[in-house]
């Protein structure tokens, strides 16, 4: 709990309890994961045989770190065994770090004073690394067109789904035309408002070509909104309005 303190002010963590044998450990394994959660930091507070990790670590689907940290970072003059024990060192990270290589997954490892700047620095690295990987495997892009005959930017979308988790769709500018046409006056004039306010506006604009760009960066964003996509890609030479570049 002292360890989950220390965090507090860069990472959300949930502990729910220590766990004690091999049920426990898997069942809040399998909690971190139907919760949704970016990741799991083991924290080894006596020694736990590695074999108990097996299972809850075969059914994961979470990054993992291991913490190798101990409440006192360096042995005193009255050391005992029982010292040595509760205060856990590398004869448990060894078997704990080589039973998580052996099902396959390859963990992040720090070895640090645990009140210390670069572990903290470390642990909110990591941290904002997993949530990343997360929201990839969430999101969804819609791509608008490619140019013919270029091949330098086609890529396989299903390898890239697989591996990195964005998934990406074709979406046809005829559904953004119809969005576009949906579009009112009064959120046009709203978005020309705020385009002023943000930006030097060219002179040489017209009106006309100003009212259309805002109607098709409208129609996008309905498009995107409607089909809940995260983000696009588009060829935008495809879409050059009528009134010019």
């Amino acid at each position: 709990r002292k360890v989950v303190a220390q965090l507090a002010d860069i990472v959300d963590v949930d502990f729910p309890h220590a766990a004690k044998n091999r049920m426990d450990i898997e069942a809040i394994v399998k909690g971190f994961n139907e919760k949704g959660h970016d990741g799991i930091i083991i924290v080894m507070l006596l020694y736990s045989p590695g074999m108990r990790l097996v299972k809850a670590l075969q059914g994961s689907k979470l990054p993992l770190m291991l913490a190798n940290i101990q409440p006192v970072p360096t042995v005193t003059k009255n050391w005992g065994w029982r010292d040595l024990t509760t205060n856990q060192g590398i004869h448990g990270a060894q078997d704990t770090a080589n039973i998580i290589l052996r099902t396959g997954i390859s963990p992040t490892i720090i070895t640090e004073d645990w009140k210390s700047k670069n572990f903290k620095s470390f642990i909110n690295d990591w941290a904002r690394a997993a949530q990343t990987v997360r929201y990839l495997k969430k999101m969804r892009i819609a791509i608008f067109g490619r140019m013919r005959g270029m091949g330098d930017i086609v890529g396989d979308d299903a390898a890239f789904f697989r591996k990195i988790g964005p998934e990406a769709n074709h979406e046809s500018i005829g559904d953004v035309y119809r969005c576009m046409e949906s579009v009112s006056d009064g959120e046009i004039e709203a978005q020309m408002l705020e385009d002023r306010k943000n930006f030097t506006i060219d002179p040489k604009l017209s009106e006309d070509s100003h009212r259309y760009a805002v109607r098709l960066q409208l129609g996008f964003e309905k498009l995107l909104e409607l089909k809940d996509y995260d983000g696009l890609s588009l060829q935008s030479s495809s879409y050059l309005h009528p009134y010019g570049s």
